[in-house]
Protein backbone atom coordinates (compact mmCIF):
# COMPACT_ATOMS: atom_id res chain seq x y z
CA UNK A 1 0.00 0.00 0.00
CA UNK A 2 1.16 3.43 -0.74
CA UNK A 3 -0.11 6.80 0.35
CA UNK A 4 -1.53 8.50 -3.01
CA UNK A 5 -0.17 12.02 -1.71
CA UNK A 6 3.50 10.59 -1.76
CA UNK A 7 2.74 9.90 -5.41
CA UNK A 8 5.19 11.99 -7.51
CA UNK A 9 4.35 10.62 -10.98
CA UNK A 10 3.75 6.86 -12.71
CA UNK A 11 5.89 6.18 -15.95
CA UNK A 12 5.41 3.23 -17.99
CA UNK A 13 7.77 0.43 -18.32
CA UNK A 14 7.25 -2.52 -20.43
CA UNK A 15 4.42 -4.34 -19.05
CA UNK A 16 4.61 -2.60 -15.57
CA UNK A 17 4.30 1.03 -14.16
CA UNK A 18 6.38 2.55 -12.09
CA UNK A 19 5.19 4.48 -9.43
CA UNK A 20 7.99 7.04 -8.26
CA UNK A 21 7.22 8.32 -4.73
CA UNK A 22 10.37 10.81 -3.61
CA UNK A 23 13.74 8.29 -4.62
CA UNK A 24 11.89 5.56 -4.23
CA UNK A 25 10.14 3.51 -7.08
CA UNK A 26 7.57 0.60 -6.89
CA UNK A 27 6.56 -1.55 -9.41
CA UNK A 28 3.12 -2.36 -10.59
CA UNK A 29 2.07 -4.98 -13.34
CA UNK A 30 -1.13 -2.83 -14.65
CA UNK A 31 -1.64 -1.18 -17.49
CA UNK A 32 -1.56 2.93 -17.63
CA UNK A 33 -5.15 3.28 -18.88
CA UNK A 34 -6.10 1.11 -15.81
CA UNK A 35 -4.31 3.47 -13.32
CA UNK A 36 -5.78 6.28 -14.65
CA UNK A 37 -9.36 5.59 -14.33
CA UNK A 38 -9.03 4.93 -10.90
CA UNK A 39 -6.73 8.27 -9.59
CA UNK A 40 -8.78 11.49 -9.33
CA UNK A 41 -8.32 13.91 -12.22
CA UNK A 42 -8.29 16.74 -9.83
CA UNK A 43 -4.80 15.26 -8.74
CA UNK A 44 -3.21 13.56 -10.70
CA UNK A 45 -3.31 14.25 -15.27
CA UNK A 46 -1.59 11.55 -18.20
CA UNK A 47 1.16 13.87 -20.22
CA UNK A 48 2.03 10.98 -22.65
CA UNK A 49 0.91 7.59 -23.42
CA UNK A 50 4.11 6.52 -20.65
CA UNK A 51 3.03 9.21 -17.74
CA UNK A 52 0.97 10.56 -15.48
CA UNK A 53 2.33 12.86 -12.92
CA UNK A 54 1.08 14.56 -9.79
CA UNK A 55 -0.77 18.34 -10.05
CA UNK A 56 0.72 19.20 -7.16
CA UNK A 57 3.76 18.36 -7.98
CA UNK A 58 4.37 20.11 -11.24
CA UNK A 59 7.04 23.04 -10.74
CA UNK A 60 7.03 24.15 -14.36
CA UNK A 61 6.06 23.14 -18.43
CA UNK A 62 8.63 23.58 -21.03
CA UNK A 63 7.53 23.92 -24.77
CA UNK A 64 9.69 21.64 -27.17
CA UNK A 65 8.72 20.98 -30.97
CA UNK A 66 6.03 20.20 -32.57
CA UNK A 67 3.50 20.73 -29.37
CA UNK A 68 5.40 18.39 -26.90
CA UNK A 69 6.58 19.29 -23.95
CA UNK A 70 8.54 18.66 -20.94
CA UNK A 71 7.25 19.04 -17.25
CA UNK A 72 9.32 19.67 -14.14
CA UNK A 73 8.23 18.38 -10.96
CA UNK A 74 9.39 19.79 -7.63
CA UNK A 75 11.40 16.45 -7.17
CA UNK A 76 14.03 17.62 -9.74
CA UNK A 77 12.46 15.05 -12.27
CA UNK A 78 12.05 15.53 -16.09
CA UNK A 79 8.64 13.75 -17.56
CA UNK A 80 8.15 14.04 -21.47
CA UNK A 81 4.89 15.33 -22.55
CA UNK A 82 3.50 14.93 -25.49
CA UNK A 83 1.39 17.06 -27.80
CA UNK A 84 -1.69 14.63 -27.89
CA UNK A 85 -2.54 15.21 -24.30
CA UNK A 86 -1.29 19.08 -24.21
CA UNK A 87 -4.81 20.57 -24.87
CA UNK A 88 -5.79 19.01 -21.01
CA UNK A 89 -2.36 20.51 -19.96
CA UNK A 90 -3.36 23.78 -20.53
CA UNK A 91 -6.54 24.10 -19.79
CA UNK A 92 -5.70 22.53 -16.27
CA UNK A 93 -3.00 24.94 -15.96
CA UNK A 94 -4.82 27.99 -16.65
Amino acid sequence: MLDIDEVDRIVAAGNYAEIHTGAKQHRLRETMASLESRLDPQRFIRVSRAAIVSIAQIREVQPLFNGDFVVLLKSGAQVNGSRRYRAALDALLR
